[in-house]
């Protein structure tokens, strides 16, 4: 007994996912859009303007807010910024040192 009719009438069709974009706007397309574009624009950003985001979070403040004030209030702000953040590194690296934890780099 052969097995050359079994199948015979398949025919394979290719798997075409569904679009993400595809349809109508939605609430749900929307914030996923949304979500999507604040992603990207935080992986564009470095690891500094991260930190300095997150400062500027911490103390009321946007980074367009920041960009608009005065030259003297923007460098007072950003000398205590960088002593805000050295003092935080330190303190994640004596916690490290004191957990025995270290990092590898390969």
């Amino acid at each position: 007994m052969g097995i050359s009719g079994i199948g015979s009438s398949y025919t394979p069709t290719s798997y075409q996912p569904p679009s993400l974009s595809a349809g109508p706007a939605s609430a749900g397309n929307n914030a996923f859009d949304a979500a999507m574009q604040a992603f990207d624009n935080l992986m564009k950003e470095s690891p500094i303007q991260r930190l300095e985001d997150q400062w500027l979070k911490a103390h009321g403040l946007t980074r367009a807010q920041f960009e608009k004030l005065p030259p003297a209030q923007k460098e007072a702000l950003m000398k205590e910024m960088a002593q805000d953040i050295e003092n935080q590194v330190k303190q994640q690296a004596a916690s490290k040192h004191k957990s025995g934890a270290t990092d590898i780099m390969v």
